[in-house]
């Protein structure tokens, strides 16, 4: 029975089709297909682990709408902010070997980093930064490494620009480029970039060979989804571009497939074990699952949903669900959503990815596989989700309309277009072109060259900006213009996506 067994995972591994072993996964087939018809969606894949095995995987739906490839267990899909533990779990590692500590100061290791708060610069730790306490405003400065052309060093030379929100470590803030400064300190205190430390160290143990740290690595003939948008104003789904997202490696890098994630899985669940190897010690690694932030717990109606606590651990979020210990994680890149969970009381993972930007479809896989996994009746998770993402797009569509009857009419600027044809600077994202093309204005991020958006004028000197880029999504942008007919400055509203404060730009002379 034993060797029958070991066949069948073999098997599994080599050709990459779903195999149940003690846990049914009967009727799962049919409910994702239904998931993806209701949700829209045109692909995913998902994997279970239990007890140390791959009990189930599977792809589902296609690569790319309009053409016939099938997204199969080893295709790959960014995984975005599922990379987060990757580099809480590298730090750890380091720990291990005596080169940092979790609460080393980060000036102690990057002397010439630098925050707003002089205070906050000085008591900032390797532990803050991976808990979501520094601060920051959520997502603040995100679009200096979102498919922008700054460094990493110049990323982490930038934050200093990014005025705090809270107080330093009293509230949950989702932040990205903390990590990415954790990722600079791995780099410093191991000789070996973020990239090659996560690859070398984690990823080729784990024989996770096909995940890459960076985009470029993957080529129009890689079995890889392709990002897909929909419009919540008309339901269009269409494919978009992969973003390049390798400034944030540390952030959000990871592409992946459920076959090499279940191998991390399986790793995390047997408390940084792998085969004979401890590659991080159990006590680090329990560290990264331990509560860290406290975030705030509304209540809920669903009694699986129920959670007697809800914070962030290291790169992890924490909860309860069905009365368990979740340690789980979800991540959006460009067109592609996707999580991770774990209930590490009964060694059990699950792994979703999606090809979709909009709507968490995600989440009634991921609840149907642990209910399945768990043994627990099922449940209309897709029903009650979907009811949730219906009434979040209508809430839209009628914030939309709303803001268009309140628009003032009959309005115009007030001075010729081509006196807004400047440039503007800002100290954290840097320069800002606006410039006339076909009878009306157009602005351009200099630093992030996907970041081009048409101008509709709203009212005065208030302009509407319509990205070209979908993903950015429609924002706001208001000139100053002085008495004299001349513009001083401009504020605008960066993406309804990623990082939606609005900034002032100044004229540059």
């Amino acid at each position: 029975m034993k060797r029958l067994k070991i066949l069948s995972l073999v098997l599994f591994l080599l050709v990459g089709v779903s195999v149940t072993t003690a846990q049914d996964f009967a009727g799962f087939n049919e409910y994702a297909d239904k998931v993806l018809t209701d949700w829209s969606v045109p692909g995913a894949a998902v994997a279970v682990v239990k007890d140390d095995e791959i009990v189930f995987a599977r792809g589902y739906g296609l690569k790319e709408l309009g053409k016939t490839e099938k997204v199969d267990t080893r295709t790959i899909f960014a995984v975005a902010s599922n990379t987060k533990a990757f580099t809480a779990t590298a730090i750890a590692i380091l720990i291990d070997e005596g080169k940092l500590n979790w609460d080393d100061k980060v000036i102690d290791h990057l002397p010439d980093f630098k925050l707003a708060d002089p205070y906050v610069t000085k008591e900032i730790t390797i532990r803050d930064l991976l808990s979501h306490r520094s601060g920051l405003p959520a997502y603040g400065g995100d679009i200096t490494w979102w498919g922008g052309s700054y460094s990493r060093e110049e990323v982490v030379r930038r934050v200093r620009f990014v005025e705090p929100r809270f107080g330093f470590r009293a509230a949950y803030s989702y932040q990205n480029i903390p990590f990415i400064i954790a990722g600079q300190i791995i780099a410093k205190e191991s000789g070996m970039s973020w990239d090659d430390f996560v690859t070398s160290r984690i990823m080729k143990p784990l024989k996770m060979a096909d995940t890459t740290t960076t985009v470029r690595a993957l080529s129009k003939q890689t079995n890889r989804v392709e990002p897909h948008f929909r419009d919540l104003e008309t339901g269009r789904v269409f494919p978009i571009e992969w973003r390049n997202l390798d400034n944030g490696g540390a952030a959000a890098g990871l592409n992946s497939n459920v076959m090499d994630m279940a191998q991390w899985l399986r790793f995390q669940l047997n408390e940084g074990k792998s085969g004979v190897s401890q590659l991080v010690s159990v006590k680090n690694l329990r560290e990264t699952h331990s509560l860290q932030t406290i975030i705030p717990n509304p209540p809920t109606a669903e009694p699986r949903l129920q959670t007697n606590f809800r914070a962030y651990g290291l790169g992890w979020s924490l909860r309860e669900y069905a009365g368990h210990k979740l340690v789980w994680h979800n991540g959006w890149a460009d067109g592609q959503l996707s999580m991770t969970a774990m209930i590490p009381d009964k060694k059990i993972g699950v792994l979703v990815l999606t090809n979709i930007h909009s709507g968490n479809a995600y989440l009634p896989l991921v609840y149907r596989l642990l209910d399945q996994s768990l043994g627990l009746e099922n449940k209309d998770w897709n029903g009650y989700f979907l009811k949730s993402a219906n009434d979040q797009r209508s809430a839209f569509l009628e914030n939309e309309k709303k803001l268009e009857r309140e628009r003032p009419k009959d309005t115009r600027p007030s001075a010729p277009l081509s006196i807004y044809a400047r440039i503007y600077r800002n100290e954290l994202y840097g320069d800002i072109k606006v410039f006339e093309e076909n009878g009306g204005l157009v602005v351009q991020l200099m630093n992030s060259p996907t970041y081009i958006g048409n101008l509709v004028h709203w009212h005065n000197d208030k302009f509407r900006v319509v990205w070209r880029d979908p993903v950015g999504e429609k924002t706001f942008l208001t000139f100053k213009v002085n008495s004299e007919r001349a513009v001083e400055s401009m504020k605008l509203a960066m993406s309804g996506f990623i990082d939606d404060a609005e900034y002032e730009y100044k004229v540059v002379d």
